[in-house]
């Protein structure tokens, strides 16, 4: 749906909040306008141990028992992304994610906002971009490359633990034949204004390539799952990034050099995913050891049509080590990172998942069910997860 003045500028976007299965967008001279919103409900039902394998633990709320389900808004986004005068672009995206689960304050907050601008020569094939302003750096796909809004397996994968960074900084995009290219320099990882330091945190810089050859075997945008898409594509995402002297005490400062592969491959129903993630961990402070963390995941699902929708069986096995030098027995929430991801996938440990989704509308609407089974690395404690998902998006 399109409106051309500013006036019904106004009227679109109060009429987002309306129930709406397509997308609403405005048009002038200089203005090209759209209104994003994504919905994802959650519904879950878990069985779990802690580290002495013998007292139950809720994996939304730590030394309680498991409640007999929880309900939350996984993600609840809304936003405004658009072009003006062609060559710029922006975006404003809030978000409310998390809402009725446990210990969440139910409050919006800001999550995106970013001005660019695009640079085109008639005749060749190179883009240029530099977008400058509160953003995901393009760095690990499985937190910041693909869309949560497309994941293969209902669950974000654990591989978002390592570094999944979102601040305020610039970032350059080169796309041309073959190749894609993304730099980022932003403010650190944690940039923190609280610990007392001589010395000031250094920034977070990353560069991440895409390679997918012409032709037929072209990915133009990569995802977890194509939703039964007929087509085929390969990529190639290699990585690297510097989180330098972050301030993690009064005094103590920890750089991280880390870097990661991953494969995709898509053919029509089948869509495949393996990636590989390192954080080598650098303590100024000679008492601690320093470390590295390490996470990855295999991943496939195979798509059927189902009259006017699709079905896709899906499967994942992964593994995540916070800390190389230490195989202390934790909870399936032992970390910060998981908590932050809304506890989709356990702490050091293993995890095996299958689920099924149903595509009403491609990505745009559907069904997922998923179930989750983790082991610690270390000790007794363990988990398993039934979620079902609903999510509209436009």
């Amino acid at each position: 749906m399109t409106f051309p003045s500013r006036t019904l500028l106004v009227i679109a976007a109060l009429g987002a909040t309306a129930p709406a299965a397509y997308a609403l967008s405005v048009k002038e001279d200089d203005v090209n306008l759209g209104i994003s919103l994504l919905i994802q409900a959650r519904a879950e039902v878990s069985e779990s141990k802690d580290t002495d394998g013998n007292t139950p633990y809720n994996v939304h709320e730590t030394n309680n028992s498991p409640d007999d389900a929880d309900f939350y808004l996984r993600r609840a986004r809304f936003g405004l992304k658009g072009t003006y005068q062609e060559d710029y672009r922006f975006s404003v995206i809030f978000r409310g994610d998390g809402a009725g689960a446990a210990a969440n304050t139910n409050a919006a907050a800001f999550y995106e906002g970013v001005i660019g601008r695009v640079w085109k020569k008639e005749g060749s094939k190179l883009v240029h971009a530099v977008d400058f302003g509160y953003q995901a750096a393009s760095f690990n796909p499985s937190g910041n490359v693909y869309s949560s809004s497309a994941t293969l397996v209902l669950n974000e994968a654990s591989t978002a633990a390592i570094f999944t960074p979102r601040n305020a900084g610039i970032k350059y995009t080169l796309n041309a034949p073959w190749v894609n290219f993304w730099a980022d320099v932003q403010n650190g990882a944690a940039d923190s204004v609280t610990a007392a330091g001589t010395d000031g945190e250094g920034l977070w810089m990353s560069g991440r390539v895409h390679i997918s050859p012409e032709g037929e075997w072209k990915m133009d945008k990569p995802a977890e799952t194509f939703a039964g898409k007929a087509g085929k594509g390969v990529q190639l995402g290699l990585e690297v990034g510097s989180n330098d002297s972050d301030i993690t005490a009064a005094g103590a400062y920890q750089s991280a050099l880390v870097y990661g592969a991953d494969l995709l491959f898509h053919f029509d129903g089948l869509t495949a995913l393996a990636e590989y993630r390192i954080a080598e961990y650098d303590n100024y402070d000679p008492a601690t050891l320093d470390y590295a963390a390490t996470a990855w995941r295999v991943q496939a699902g195979y798509a059927i049509p189902a009259g006017s929708t699709v079905v896709e069986f899906a499967a994942r096995v992964s593994a995540y080590d916070t800390n190389d030098e230490d195989s202390t027995a934790v909870d399936f929430g032992g970390n910060a990172a998981t908590a932050a991801q809304g506890k989709d996938y356990g702490s050091s440990g293993d995890q095996i998942e299958v689920g099924v989704n149903w595509y009403l509308k491609g990505n745009n609407n559907k069904l997922q069910v998923a179930y989750s089974d983790w082991q610690a690395e270390n000790g007794n404690a363990d988990a398993q997860i039934l979620r079902a998902q609903w999510q509209l998006m436009f």
